[in-house]
């Protein structure tokens, strides 16, 4: 499924567009953890702590993108190969499907494939996932620019 929809996700924006959307969804994870979702969440009676949390992200998430970046292309970058804007997709759908899971009970993460599980709910590669995708896009940025 993370191919799948990083393939489709990757061809469907193009590469910049991927980019950026990385950018958002780390401000998104982090003005959604800043929040003091569980006393809203709570006094306003939602059954499920896990989508009401992860519907936040997605809103946050798309807030961002709408009221920063909109159809205009503010950071381009050189024409890429296909694998550059393949890649940096999975590692776009895959950080936020890491954060989505986190606000998941551990008694429901259980439950999950294992392999969904392994590499996407697992709390110690959360390291990994956040700087994973940062760590690709300075490699990629320094590999158009010629500097390797």
């Amino acid at each position: 499924m993370l191919l799948a929809g990083g393939f489709f996700y990757g061809i469907s924006f193009g590469r910049p567009r991927v980019v950026i959307n990385i950018l958002y969804t780390y401000a998104a994870y982090a003005i959604t953890t800043a929040l003091p979702l569980d006393s809203i969440i709570s006094a306003v009676n939602i059954g499920k702590l896990f989508f009401a949390k992860s519907a936040v992200l997605f809103a946050v998430f798309l807030l961002l993108a709408l009221l920063l970046g909109g159809r205009r292309r503010r950071w381009t970058m050189a024409s890429a190969p296909w694998w550059h804007t393949f890649i940096l997709s999975i590692l776009q759908v895959g950080l936020l499907m890491h954060f989505m899971l986190q606000f998941l009970p551990k008694s429901e993460i259980q439950k999950l494939a294992p392999l969904t599980k392994t590499l996407l709910a697992n709390p110690s590669l959360h390291l990994w996932w956040v700087l994973l995708p940062i760590g690709v896009l300075i490699v990629l940025r320094r590999i158009d620019r010629d500097e390797y």
